[in-house]
């Protein structure tokens, strides 16, 4: 990765991750658990 890449990465990561996050929030604990099984399932 170039700098100027790394540099663009950096400065979106933490906002993407604050969006993943508070998207995930509204599931329960065990919609998460279904949702990570699934994710494997389809090895993403």
């Amino acid at each position: 990765m170039t700098p100027e890449g790394r540099s663009k990465i950096e400065a979106v990561l933490p906002d993407h991750i604050q969006n993943i996050q508070q998207g995930l929030s509204i599931l329960t604990g065990e919609e998460k658990e279904d949702l990570i099984q699934i994710l494997k399932n389809l090895k993403i």
